[in-house]
């Protein structure tokens, strides 16, 4: 059994298995497998003429497998341990059927089993995943192994999946997120799918905060419905984060409808030059004034500074040139000089 958890996702049974990792009862083969030992990767996809068209693989003969088959391709595999998984979702009506059977289980059991030292996950397509299933997914993965994440493509509500980032991935070093901003033709009009509501912004900011040792978020093409309270627990987190030395962020979209919910319409949301650099350059500057540029009462301006704690300051940054660049041009030149000035005052006064 596995069991209930306090997120509301609740327990089921979990299908035993032969020595051939066969279970009692297989599930649909929809899955596509595909080795390449040269990149220890793993690609699951389920659409072989998507892999084909993208890839330049010959699929067209390939038969699905069910989940049992897959895990007995992945326990085949001994040498080297298979260190990126790469899952494509295209077709949305294949992963809402595995969800609503114990299918969706049994496969991150086998992911759980058989990949013990992933430290690259990469989802093309996670919209068309529900927010439980990409729960579900982390859950079983190696909680201090991976390191790396991308989702790209991402589309909808997903604030469980935002929130399981951080608590699953604490030793993740490099978190991209790519949203979608298509719609979808239903029986009513055209229905805009990919809006995120505001408590996806508060999901994805809390787990931010939880990874320390992050280095490098790259976030684009989200659609929300109110940026500036979506984005601003996401930018607080990233502030937050002195050891982040790559910071790639653009704003996505603003999507609008009117009182009634008949109209909508949707641009894009500018994200302005001072956000972005307090982004990128911010944490780590922000760690060098409390290190090395420190004022007690009764020192209000910056000229207060001697020139060694300029210094020191500079030096502290010398492994970031981007940020050492930023550093130097956006400080006034004459603060300098003022330290050297007032240190050669002092000296002569004494």
């Amino acid at each position: 059994m596995l069991g209930g958890n306090g997120d509301g996702e609740e327990s089921a049974d979990v299908p035993t298995h032969d020595g051939h990792g066969n279970s009692d009862s297989d599930s649909p083969a929809v899955f596509y497998f595909r080795y390449e030992d040269s990149e220890d990767t793993v690609y699951l996809y389920d659409d072989s003429f998507w892999d084909d068209a993208q890839e330049g693989h010959d699929t067209a003969d390939e038969e699905p497998l069910t989940v049992s088959q897959v895990q007995s391709q992945l326990l085949s595999i001994v040498h080297p341990p298979i260190s990126r998984l790469h899952v494509t979702c295209e077709q949305p009506n294949t992963w809402k059927a595995l969800n609503e059977t114990s299918t969706w289980r049994e496969f991150c059991q086998a992911i759980q089993q058989c990949l013990p030292h992933v430290t690259r996950l990469e989802v093309e397509q996670p919209h068309n995943l529900s927010d439980a299933q990409c729960v579900a997914l982390f859950r079983h993965l190696a909680p201090n192994s991976l390191t790396h994440l991308t989702m790209n493509v991402i589309g909808g509500n997903l604030p469980g999946m935002f929130r399981q980032i951080g608590r699953s991935f604490p030793q993740l070093q490099e978190l991209i997120l790519m949203g979608n901003a298509d719609w979808e033709m239903d029986e009513d009009g055209f229905e805009y799918h990919s809006v995120m509501d505001d408590t996806n912004g508060q999901c994805l900011g809390d787990s931010l905060h939880c990874l320390s040792k992050l280095k490098k978020v790259s976030i684009a093409q989200f659609v929300t419905c109110n940026p500036q309270v979506f984005w601003e627990p996401v930018w607080s987190a990233i502030r937050s984060n002195p050891n982040l030395q790559v910071v790639q962020f653009r704003g996505g979209y603003h999507f609008c409808e009117d009182q009634d919910g008949e109209a909508y319409s949707f641009e894009e949301f500018p994200v302005e030059e001072d956000i972005l650099n307090d982004l990128q350059y911010g944490p780590r500057l922000n760690q060098a004034e409390r290190d090395c540029l420190r004022m007690d009462e009764t020192e209000k301006e910056a000229s207060s500074f001697s020139l060694q704690q300029w210094v020191e300051a500079l030096i502290s940054v010398r492994d970031r040139v981007d940020c050492l660049d930023y550093f130097l041009s956006t400080t006034d030149p004459n603060l300098y000089a003022w330290s050297a000035i007032g240190e050669g005052g002092a000296r002569h006064n004494t």
